[in-house]
């Protein structure tokens, strides 16, 4: 990599406090290491850390690294279905920006999901499968996204990090 493209990624380190620079040169605070042990860019590790261990949302934190590490959540409706899927989304929108609007619909799916466990597994996927379809969501995407923050739970277990909703502190 070329000088420029270091020095910013070591400003982005010091930044968030992942590094420390003293006596001209570079060493990884406490705070650094642990962002390391988490498998994310270093911006969402520090999100996550912070969640957990000082706004008690890591829950939802998670979710949300998860979605945005995933790309091509929506698809854009076909003509003849745009309107009738635009108004289905409306459900969605969130007056604090577009990836509320992403939890959101991450968290309806997950809801539809919930509401046929009784049903056989080709059941659940049609189910799934017709409300991605009629909110033009990509089905694959949130599989994905399921799998991500599955992961990340398990990481955050293994390193004693507590897993807590801010829901459950209303």
């Amino acid at each position: 990599p070329n000088l420029q493209n270091i020095g910013a990624s070591w400003s982005e380190l010091l930044s968030l406090d992942a590094v420390s620079f003293t006596d001209s040169s570079y060493s990884l605070t406490d705070f650094g290491s642990k962002m390391a042990l988490l498998p994310l860019e270093p911006r969402f590790s520090k999100s996550i850390l912070l969640a957990a261990s000082t706004f008690n949302c890591s829950v939802e934190m998670v979710s949300l690294i998860s979605i945005l590490t995933e790309k091509h959540i929506l698809f854009t409706p076909r003509k003849e279905n745009k309107k009738v899927i635009e108004n289905n989304r409306k459900k969605f929108v969130s007056e604090y920006g577009d990836i509320l609007m992403l939890l959101n619909v991450y968290n309806s799916y997950i809801l539809v999901r919930k509401s046929c466990r009784d049903k056989t597994s080709d059941e659940r996927q049609c189910i799934s499968d017709n409300w991605c379809q009629e909110h033009a969501v990509n089905s694959r995407a949130l599989c994905n996204v399921q799998k991500i923050r599955k992961q990340l739970f398990a990481k955050m277990k293994a390193l004693d990090l507590p897993v807590i909703s801010a829901q459950s502190t209303y």
